[in-house]
C-alpha cells in the first residue's frame, strides 16, 4: 500500500479538490515496484498535504478526503503524521509493507529513533511508526526516487517504508532504491551538488542484517535527544543494554558541538525561510503534474483560496498558518535571492552535526527518541524507527487539548 500523495490514478493528497484528478505520469517508485511484480493493495490516509498546511492545529491523521484515521492500540489514538494511513495498515496486516514519506537530506550513516523507543513533516514515517508499532525507514534523501511524489522540500524529502520487520523493510528497500534522472538529488549530494556516494544499483539490503551480533557498532547517544519521561526513559535504557550484550560500544552523554533548541529554531524566521520557498514551489511543480483536475489548482496561492472557501476543508479550525507563510516568503523571495541562500546553508550547516557527531565519537550510529527533534532530520540521514515497549495497564489516558485524540493510555507504544 502506498501513502495517497504518490502520482497514481485517484491519489488526493488528502485533498477533495483532486479527488478524480488525472496524473500524467506514474511516481517513478510506483513504476519501479509495479515492474518488478508488487501488488499493489490501494492507498493510505495521510495527515492532509503532508502536515504542512498548519501543523500546530490540524489533527495527525485527519484529512478533507478521508477523515479522521487513528492508529489502533485505543479509542481514537493518535496516530501520528503524515504517513499515519500507511503505518496503520502494516500495523493491521492489511499489506507486506507500505510506502510513506517524511521530510529529513544525505549521507550514509544510520540514526536510530529507538523510544519507540518524532511538527513538520520531520518524523513523518518514524513517528506513525511509533504510534502503529511498526518498523518505519527513512532512507537517506535521494537513495529511492521523489519522482511523482508530493514533496515539501527537495532537500529533505525522502520516500521511506513501514514494515512488520526490519528485514522486511531491508527487503523491500532493495526493490525501491536507485537512480533517477528525473530526480536530481538520486545522482548528486545535496551539501555539494558533487557526485552521491551511492550503494551499487540492486544491492541487497537485508544481506547486511546480522540480528546476532553488534560487534564492531559503536553507538553514541546524546542525552539531549532522549525522552524524560520514567516509562519511556527505562525501556530505552533496556534498549541499550540490549545492544550492549550483542557487543556494541555504547558512548554515552554524547554531545552536538552546535545545538538548537525548538524555542529557536521556531521563533527564528531565517531557520524556516528556505523551507518555506521550497514549498511554495514544490506545490506548484506537483499541481501541474496532473492531465486533468476538477478544480483548477496551479500554485499554492489556488489551493489557499480553495481552503478558505470550502466548508469541508474546516479551514476556521485548522487554520492555514503555515501555507500563509510560505507564500508570503515565497513571493518576496526566489532561490537566487541571499536570504534563501543563507537559510539553506543554515539548515544544511545545522544538520552537518550529525556528521561531525559520528565522527567526532568514531560511532557509526546515533540513538534518539522519536519524540526529539535532531540535526539528522535537517541532514537528510536515514533513520529506522523500532518499537521497544508498551505502557502499562494502569497509565492514565491522556488526550490532546485541541484534538481530543489519545496520546498516552495503557498498551500504546
Amino acid at each position: 500500500m502506498m501513502k495517497n500523495c504518490l502520482l497514481i490514478s485517484k491519489l488526493s493528497a488528502g485533498c477533495k479538490a483532486l479527488q478524480g484528478a488525472k496524473p500524467s505520469f506514474e511516481a517513478t517508485v510506483i513504476a519501479k515496484l509495479r515492474n518488478q511484480g508488487a501488488i499493489l493493495l490501494g492507498k493510505t490516509a495521510l495527515t492532509q498535504w503532508a502536515n504542512y498546511r498548519s501543523p500546530r492545529t490540524a489533527p495527525n491523521g485527519w484529512s478533507s478526503a478521508n477523515g479522521q484515521c487513528t492508529a489502533p492500540f485505543a479509542d481514537y489514538q493518535d496516530p501520528s503524521g503524515s504517513s499515519s494511513g500507511s503505518a496503520v495498515a502494516v500495523s493491521l496486516g492489511l499489506c507486506a509493507f507500505s510506502i510513506g514519506t517524511e521530510a529529513s537530506i544525505p549521507l550514509h550513516k544510520l540514526l536510530i529513533n529507538a523510544d519507540h523507543v518524532t511538527i513538520q513533516t520531520e518524523g513523518s514515517i518514524t513517528n506513525p511508526a511509533q504510534r502503529a508499532a511498526v518498523v518505519g525507514l527513512k532512507p537517506t534523501a535521494g537513495l529511492v526516487s521523489r519522482h511523482g511524489v508530493y514533496s515539501i522540500s527537495e532537500y529533505q524529502d525522502s520516500v521511506g517504508i513501514h514494515g512488520r520487520t526490519v528485514d522486511d523493510c531491508a527487503i523491500s528497500l532493495s526493490h525501491m532504491a536507485g537512480v533517477d534522472p528525473l530526480d536530481h538529488f538520486t545522482m548528486v549530494d545535496s551539501f555539494n551538488n558533487q557526485d552521491a556516494q551511492r550503494p551499487k544499483e540492486g544491492t541487497e539490503f537485508s544481506s547486511n542484517l546480522n540480528c546476532c551480533s553488534m560487534d564492531g557498532v559503536r553507538i553514541a547517544v546524546p542525552s539531549v535527544l532522549l525522552d524524560t519521561d520514567k516509562i519511556r526513559r527505562d525501556a530505552t535504557n533496556e534498549a541499550i543494554d540490549v545492544m550492549r550484550g550483542l557487543g556494541a560500544t555504547v558512548i554515552e552523554d554524547a554531545h552536538f558541538s552546535h545545538w538548537e533548541t525548538d524555542e529557536e529554531r521556531a521563533a527564528d524566521e531565517e531557520w524556516s525561510l528556505a523551507f518555506r520557498v521550497q514549498l511554495r514551489d514544490n506545490m506548484a511543480k506537483f499541481l501541474n503534474s496532473f492531465d486533468s483536475k476538477e478544480v483548477d489548482m496551479q500554485t499554492l496561492g489556488d489551493v489557499i483560496n480553495y481552503t478558505v472557501n470550502t466548508p469541508e476543508e474546516r479551514v476556521k479550525e485548522y487554520g492555514i498558518e503555515e501555507w500563509l507563510a510560505a507564500e508570503h516568503t515565497g513571493q518576496a523571495c526566489d532561490r537566487d535571492s541571499q536570504a534563501y541562500i543563507t537559510s539553506l546553508s543554515r539548515r544544511l550547516e545545522m544538520g552537518a552535526q550529525a556528521q561531525e557527531l559520528l565522527d567526532r565519537y568514531n560511532c557509526n550510529i546515533y540513538l534518539s527518541s522519536s519524540s526529539r527533534w535532531q540535526p539528522g532530520m535537517a541532514g537528510g540521514y536515514p533513520s529506522i524507527s523500532v518499537p521497544i515497549g508498551v505502557f502499562p495497564p494502569d497509565t492514565p489516558i491522556q488526550s490532546r487539548p485541541r484534538t481530543g485524540l489519545v496520546k498516552i493510555g495503557p498498551g500504546i507504544t
